[in-house]
């Protein structure tokens, strides 16, 4: 099971890959955008160029992050959980609500990133997003409830690998 989590977790690695990619691109417009003479302030209002230097250094801590993130689970140590397992970080968890089966990946970052399982989305959670906090430490047979949007909604485990 953990090799078959572990191609799971290769799925993200492109999608990072991606994002640096464009991310790249854009930080080196914002740091262009910053330096280039045109960006010299005409008075003592104009920020253009201070803008453009913070925007290109939020998007070069991004990009740290988002390096960091690769080499995290590129190393990360997947996981089996049994039936009786409380749920933690590598879990993949089908969770039901109203009939309906949705599968949710728990991984220490990379939230909100779309995956495959045996033709199934995936969506990736952290222990730090309102399901991922309100998944820790459940089991099988357990209700999860998660406000979202001023609404409780409420999850059926019904497996965890």
């Amino acid at each position: 099971m953990s090799d078959r989590k572990s191609q799971l977790v290769m799925q993200l690695v492109p999608l990072i890959e991606d994002e640096m990619r464009v991310l790249q691109k854009s930080l080196d417009s914002a740091s262009e955008a910053a330096t280039h003479p045109e960006a010299k302030p005409e008075n003592k209002y104009d920020t253009r160029g201070l803008e453009a230097s913070y925007l290109a250094g939020a998007q070069r801590e991004r990009l740290q992050e988002l390096k960091s993130m690769l080499l995290l689970l590129q190393n990360m140590a997947m996981r089996d959980f049994a039936e009786d397992d409380k749920i933690g970080p590598t879990a993949l968890v089908e969770l039901e609500q109203d009939g309906r089966s949705s599968l949710y990946f728990i991984l220490p970052l990379g939230a909100g990133f779309g995956l495959q399982w045996e033709g199934q989305p995936v969506l990736v959670v952290t222990p730090q997003a309102p399901l991922g906090q309100a998944l820790m430490n459940k089991m099988v047979g357990d209700v999860v409830k998660v406000k979202a949007g001023g609404v409780i909604k409420e999850y059926d485990v019904v497996r965890v690998l």
